[in-house]
């Protein structure tokens, strides 16, 4: 009973204490201290910690009528929302009969200046779960009596300019039976006539459904803009629907502008026990659409369809057409018997392949034609179901594509209620994928995607079992791959065949291959899980060699990290190891610190450079915070060969705390360096500010440093250092192993700073110094500084002498600065050489007048280089002050021109600079291998900020050259340039011409921010006389001038040209064969994607014509489409060759591929060719292929500017040669004459094979021919040249004549490289026998000696022999020109003998058998052609006389 009693009580009280607070805080609501204790609590209640919300002045009376002074709310960028005035009029004892019955709600003003800033991700999925945990359900019948908002303002930042608005309405929600009904009027008050009025009324029960809403705006307007409608027009719009479901109507228009733009209607009505739904909506629709939709609403858009429901407005079919000028849409669905069976198809073109560009904020895409269907049939549990795209083009700023084909479906799918699963299967097709970025510049080429899986609606999920995508850079592969919205979880491979394509992305050289696995448990929700993978890589090249060499071969990689968000990342493992490398690791950062630890093995030092041997072991580990470091490293090798030198016993330890404030460090290292000690303790720490370095002494090699170092106030390290360092270097090529390159010399000095006696003092001396590329004979270095360091404080003097570098040797340099005039005085003399002809000068004095200011006076600087002098016209000064530099007129007389330089530069601008005939050559002193030449002459100034600099000028040159121009046979040249430089843009105009006809004249401008846009245009004339030497190497000679007009623009990282050349009077002859084209005409561009030859045609000098035309791509392998056409093309040879072509050949197909090869195929067809064999060929000499074994520096220099010894690198790409598939035909009129020879030829070739190694297939037969040998005349029987691949015919000749009775066959057989020539006859003869007959007419026992010689001699001539008879072997041995034996002479045989006396002058002798026969003959060659000839008898006959001979 007591308890019963007690806890009667309690809950008394309770209830007593939840009446009284309310009760309590009512009666605290009607005073002013109350209502402020109250407004504040709600205030803080209501409040987070991403959004604060004040309320001021809550009153709420005993009725319960509430008003409220103001409710702010603010987010982090302050506030965003006020409410003034807010009351509500209300009966709350009408809920209990369930009503909520509001007599009014108003509120004076609402100002909203912007939407809210959305808190963390985190906040905002809390908020979403717990507001998708339940449905909204409504205890109470609602009605709104009154609602009145008497002005509302909305910021500029929400529509783009402030608007102010009114508000008035009444609403109510009834729950049996079920009504809603609202009434808007929203009016502006802004001064624009503007406003919407709305009423809705919806009875379930009745099923009826009526509204109207009415909306005007004149231009500019509120609903517009929140409809993003484009240009922003008057808008009138109304929308009106009524009656009961089962026979209900709306209708809808829209006037723009006051244009009727869009009309359309809906109509519901009940059929037995069905609903249907129509409508119809026509208009253009583009100008009510986004930007980003209006290229699929051009034209009139008809939009009509139907839809049957069930009673309960259950969907059972529905149909849709959609037509546009650019957009077609059918589609169809039929959902009865629970099942699904649909069809879909679409098709977006802009006709005749036009692209459809869309503009999405600042990015642009355009794209071609594009067709899709979708289809879906079956049971809505088993569902099977397929779609497919289509897509010609598609282009964005950073790629383009050819054709794109997207294609998937699914069989089984179940598509029940709650369930909503189905399996895939994907495949993703992109032909021609072209990057045009350096990001995507490397996926260039085809991109293939195929995946198979499932997905689950109800859990939103996906199951991946396979993914493969193919790109030409990389391949990925996924399998057993799980994707939700908090788990990711899977495993694939990746593979990287060749990373050189990565090269534009890395910024650098990349070469090798890459390939690997990987595994992730993650959950994208909280950022953790596990990742895990093993990579292999394999001849990785970075163009860093150290880590190339590393990286030769095959690298294992295999890494374990272990994520715990974004503060806790955890590298479980790492390892990395190869045949030269081995490191393990592990690291963990979390909440701002690092932990780390790392032990690396080099087995080999020659892989990281080929000058080191041996093995190094390393340990390095890190602890604590991220800005206080601690880092610990330790190094051992008990050998490494320094380029053949030995460190041995290498020991180093390192501590270090990286802490900017307090840093220390500690460093000890020991070995020996060919048996020279080498210690290293160097130890740093830090306190109350400051820091020391005690100990300091560095032994390398019998060279040391040695000292002590403390700074007092790391703020101020100069003024409070402290300490002295001595340097004693003696020799310092026995640095050189240790530097790995060969230096020498002595250096010997010290450095010492006293605070107290606030003096800083340098004395450094050196001699015999050479290091690479530079050495100096002395150093001599004294300066001291004195506190507080100011410029009239510096004394120095530096001393060097024969300096030798790449550039102009120098002989002495002397540099003083000493204290003068409350300044630095400062004298430099460089005296070029030892005479003292060829220097510089220069005196002037530094003054700091102010702190942070600086004056220079400079009163002497001269120059003398080669004979020219330049020097300072006048004195002047340079002055620094408050970020801003002043230069006095500045004059300088260069040579005979002069350079003047005066103004202000600093945070503005104003600098004049003036060019007068400033020789260039002066340049030459510093770079000698320039070997530039001519002057300038111009204008330059600045102005406006350092931030946003402008800039003109206007520069003119004369007689420029240099060496490059001078060696490719150029002459100098004329340059004029102009322009100006303002808001970072270029805009010149410059021009460059030469005494040869070149003229050429680039203007546009060009973007100095990124991503620096070009826009050039290019326009002038190239004589051929400027491309002399280039056109002489390519074995060509020209006349004529071409004249080249085009445009660069894109940007600096992706330009985009066009060039257009155009020949003008061109001729064109090729020195090896004599060919001339004249009169060529026609254009050749090239751009960036491609060049092209358009109607190139010409004509042969010699007779006939030819064209060119076609193109070739600049991108995968440079695919080429030429056409090349000759035209009854006459080719002379004179005395050998003359032949009438027909030609028409193509060339398609990759030029330079490593997959794929050219072809060149066509006709090539000889209607007539004169073949003349001369009677002597000339000979001919090959080439001597000359290789330099240790060459010096001259002649390698020699033989590179010869173009000889071209090196191939390991680098250079295999291409394929191109193919050939050319048909040669000759149908007769081949003509073959001399030496006897007269036949005729025809016949059919065809060239297959490669350039590389053509092959031959067909024969060319002999139509008719004979052969003359001396006296007899041979008539071919049959003659045969056939090709069975080889590019040497095989030969099969005959020809026969009859001699005494005897017919003789000469046959030629075999390979023409190798033929065999045999002889016989009819009666059968010895091949002496024949060829005497055939020869001499008689058997081989009437022949006399000499007609022996003769017979070998012309076996030698018959069968192609060389000079190499008797009578030939008596001439050289006896020194003759010329010897003959006459057998068939009137006065029987003679011998005679000649030889040239000179070039002009023949003296011959001959000798008979008979009295008196010996004869004295001279010719003298007056001209060409014209020749005097005297002859004296033995017999005293003499003759003279005057001979005119031409050879043809």
């Amino acid at each position: 009973m007591r308890f019963l009693k007690l806890s009667l009580r309690i809950f008394g009280f309770l209830i007593a204490v939840a009446i009284a607070v309310p009760v309590l805080a009512l009666c605290a609501l009607q005073v002013p201290a109350g209502r402020t204790f109250v407004s504040s609590v709600v205030s803080t209640l209501a409040s987070s910690d991403n959004q604060t919300i004040t309320i001021e002045d809550l009153y709420i009376s005993f009725g319960l009528k509430a008003e409220v002074g103001k409710v702010s709310l603010a987010d982090k960028e302050g506030t965003w929302l006020n409410v003034e005035n807010i009351a509500a009029d209300w009966h709350p004892m009408r809920l209990l009969a369930g009503n909520l019955d509001i007599s009014s709600l108003t509120a004076s003003r609402i100002d909203l200046e912007r939407t809210p800033v959305q808190p963390p991700s985190e906040e905002v999925a809390v908020t979403e779960e717990s507001s998708s945990s339940g449905g909204v359900s409504l205890p109470f019948n609602i009605t709104l009596e009154h609602l009145g908002l008497d002005e509302i303002n909305l910021g500029a930042p929400l529509l783009g300019v402030p608007v102010s608005l009114t508000a008035a309405g009444s609403g109510s929600f009834a729950l049996d039976p079920a009504l809603v009904t609202a009434d808007l009027d929203l009016h502006r008050i802004d001064g624009i006539e503007a406003g919407l009025v709305a009423k809705a009324q919806f009875e379930p029960a009745a099923e009826t459904l009526a509204f109207d809403i009415e909306v005007s705006e004149p231009r500019g307007g509120l609903a517009a803009r929140l409809l993003e409608v484009p240009d922003l027009p008057a808008l009138d719009l109304s929308l009106k629907g009524d009656g009961p479901l089962t026979d209900w109507a709306a209708n809808l228009s829209v006037a723009l502008d006051g244009r009727t733009t869009v009309t359309g209607s809906a109509k519901i009505e009940e059929n037995a026990s069905e609903r249907h739904l129509a409508f119809d909506l026509d208009g253009d629709l583009a100008p009510l659409a986004p930007p980003a939709a209006q290229a699929f609403l051009l034209g009139t858009t008809n939009a009509k369809g139907a839809a049957r429901f069930s009673t309960e407005f259950a969907p059972l079919s529905a149909n849709l057409t959609l037509k546009t000028q650019t957009l077609s849409l059918e589609a169809k669905a039929d959902l009865e018997n629970d099942a699904v069976n649909a069809t879909a198809d679409l098709a977006v073109s802009a006709g005749n392949d036009a692209l459809i560009a869309l503009d999405l904020g600042e990015r642009r895409i355009a794209f071609g034609p594009l067709t899709g269907t979708v289809r879906v049939s079956g049971q809505r549990s088993a569902v099977d179901w397929q779609t497919k795209i289509d897509l010609k083009s598609l282009q964005t700023t950073e790629a383009r594509t050819g054709a794109i084909t997207l294609s998937s479906f699914g069989n089984g799918a179940d598509l029940s209620e709650g369930t909503l699963t189905s399996p895939f299967s994907l495949s993703l097709a992109i032909d021609r994928l072209e990057g045009i970025t350096p990001q995507t510049e490397p996926l260039t080429g085809s991109l293939e995607l195929k995946a198979t899986g499932a997905v689950n609606g109800a859990t939103q999920s996906a199951e991946i079992k396979d993914l493969t995508l193919s790109t030409a850079v990389a391949s990925l592969a996924l399998s057993d791959t799980n994707l939700s919205a908090d788990a990711v979880n899977g495993s694939g491979r990746l593979s990287l065949a060749d990373l050189s394509r990565l090269s534009g992305l890395a910024g650098r050289d990349l070469a090798g291959a890459l390939n690997g696995t990987f595994s992730l448990d993650l959950d994208p929700s909280q950022l953790s899980g596990t990742i895990t993978s093993a990579l292999v890589t394999r001849d990785v090249g970075t163009a860093i060699p150290q880590a190339d060499a590393l990286l030769e071969g095959e690298t294992r990689i295999d890494v374990s990290v272990d994520l715990q968000g974004v503060d806790d990342i955890y590298v479980t493992s790492l390892a990395v190891s190869n045949k030269a490398l081995d490191a393990k690791g592990n690291a963990r950062y979390r909440q701002n610190e690092l932990s780390s630890s790392l032990t690396t093995s080099l087995a080999d030092l020659a892989k990281v450079d080929p000058q080191l041997a041996g093995s190094v072991e390393l340990e390095a580990s890190t602890e604590g915070p991220i800005d206080a470091l601690e880092v610990q490293a330790v190094a051992s090798s008990k050998q490494i060969m320094l380029a053949g030198t030995p460190l041995d016993d290498l020991k180093l330890s390192a501590e270090a705390t990286a802490n900017p404030a307090a840093p220390t460090a500690k460093v000890t290292s020991s070995a020996s360096l060919n048996g020279q000690p080498i210690a290293v303790d160097v130890e740093l720490t830090s306190k109350d500010g400051g820091a020391s370095v005690s100990p300091l002494s560095v032994k390398l090699a019998g060279n040391t440093v040695t000292g002590e170092l403390s700074l007092a106030d790391l703020d101020k390290p100069v003024e409070t250092l402290k300490g002295t360092l001595n340097i004693d270097a003696p020799d310092l090529a026995s640095l050189s192993p240790l530097l790995l390159t060969e230096i020498a010399g002595r250096v010997q000095g010290t450095v010492t700073a006293n605070p107290e006696t606030r003096q800083l003092a340098l004395d450094v001396t050196g001699s015999d110094i050479s290091v690479p590329a530079v050495s100096l004979g002395s150093v001599k270095l004294k300066a001291n500084l004195t506190a507080p360091y100011e410029p009239e404080t510096v004394t120095a003097d530096i001393q060097l002498s024969d300096i030798l570098t790449d550039a102009t040797p120098v002989h002495a340099v002397s540099l003083q600065a000493q204290p003068q005039n409350g300044g630095t005085a400062i004298t430099a003399d460089v005296k070029l050489d030892k005479n003292g002809k060829d220097g510089v000068t220069l005196a002037a004095q530094v003054n700091e007048p102010e702190a942070g200011s600086y004056v220079v006076a400079l009163s002497e600087l001269a120059m003398r280089y080669q004979g020219i002098a330049s020097q300072l016209k006048q004195p002047t000064t340079i002055s620094y002050a408050a970020g801003e530099a002043t230069i006095e007129p500045l004059e300088l007389q260069l040579g005979n021109g002069s350079l003047a330089v005066s103004g202000k530069a600093g945070e503005t601008l104003d600098l004049n600079a003036n060019l007068t005939s400033i020789p260039l050559n002066l340049a030459n002193a510093f770079v000698p291998s320039l070997g530039l030449g001519g002057a300038l002459s111009g204008k330059v100034s600045a102005s406006g900020s350092s931030s946003a600099p402008e800039a003109t000028w206007s520069i003119s040159g004369t007689g420029l050259t240099a060496n490059e121009l001078r060696n490719n046979g150029l002459a100098a040249l004329s340059l004029s340039t102009s322009g100006t430089l303002k808001n970072n843009r270029i805009d010149q105009t410059t021009k460059v011409s030469d005494p040869n006809g070149l003229n050429l004249t680039a203007a546009g401008t060009v973007g100095l921010q990124k991503p620096n846009p070009i826009a050039l245009t290019l326009n002038g004339n190239v004589p051929t006389a400027a491309l002399r030497r280039p056109m002489i190497e390519a074995g060509l000679r020209g006349e004529g001038t071409i004249a080249l007009s085009g445009n660069v623009g894109g940007s600096a990282a992706a330009p985009t040209y066009q060039i257009t050349a155009t020949p003008n009077g061109l001729k064109i002859t090729s020195l090896s064969t004599g060919i001339t084209v004249q009169n060529i005409r026609g254009t050749a561009s090239v751009s960036q994607n491609e060049a092209s030859l358009n109607g190139i045609a010409g004509d042969l000098a010699t007779g006939g014509s030819m064209s060119a035309s076609g193109t070739v791509g600049m991108k995968d392998g440079f695919p080429a489409d030429l056409s090349l056409k000759l035209d009854n093309g006459r080719y002379v040879d004179p005395g050998l060759v003359t032949a009438e072509v027909d030609a028409d050949l193509k060339v398609s197909g990759p030029l330079a591929s490593t997959s794929a090869s050219a072809l060149i195929s066509g006709q090539v067809s000889i209607n007539k060719a004169d073949v003349s064999i001369p009677e002597y060929l000339p000979g001919a000499i090959p080439p001597v292929d000359v290789r330099h074994i240790n060459a010096s520096k001259a002649i390698q220099q020699q033989v590179a500017e010869l173009g000889g010894e071209v090196s191939q690198t390991q680098t250079q790409q295999k291409t394929f040669p191109p193919r050939l598939d050319i048909v040669l035909s000759a149908p007769g009129r081949i003509f073959i004459r001399g030496r006897g020879l007269d036949a005729e030829l025809q016949g059919n070739l065809k060239i297959v094979g490669t350039t590389a190694s053509p092959q031959a297939i067909g024969a060319f037969g002999l139509k008719r021919g004979q052969l003359d040998i001396l006296t007899r005349r041979l008539i071919f029987s049959r003659g045969n040249a056939t090709f069975e691949g080889s590019l040497t015919p095989v030969l099969d000749f005959a020809a026969t004549t009859v001699v005494s009775d005897t017919t003789i066959t000469v046959t030629v057989s075999g390979e023409a490289d190798d033929p065999q020539i045999a002889f016989s006859s009819s009666p059968e003869l010895p091949q002496d026998e024949v060829l005497a007959l055939l020869l001499f007419g008689k058997s081989v026992g009437n022949l006399s000696p000499t007609q022996v010689a003769r017979l070998a001699a012309a076996i030698a001539t018959l069968t192609g022999g060389s000079d190499n008879g008797p009578l030939a072997t008596i001439r050289k041995s006896l020194g003759l020109d010329a010897i003959d034996i006459n057998t068939d002479g009137d006065n029987g045989p003679s011998v005679a003998v000649g030889k040239y006396i000179n070039d002009n002058i023949y003296v011959g002798v001959e000798q008979g058998t008979g009295t008196g026969s010996s004869r004295v003959k001279v010719d003298i060659d007056l001209d060409r052609g014209l020749k005097v000839r005297g002859e004296v008898g033995a017999d005293g006959s003499s003759k003279a006389g005057i001979f005119f001979e031409r050879e043809y």
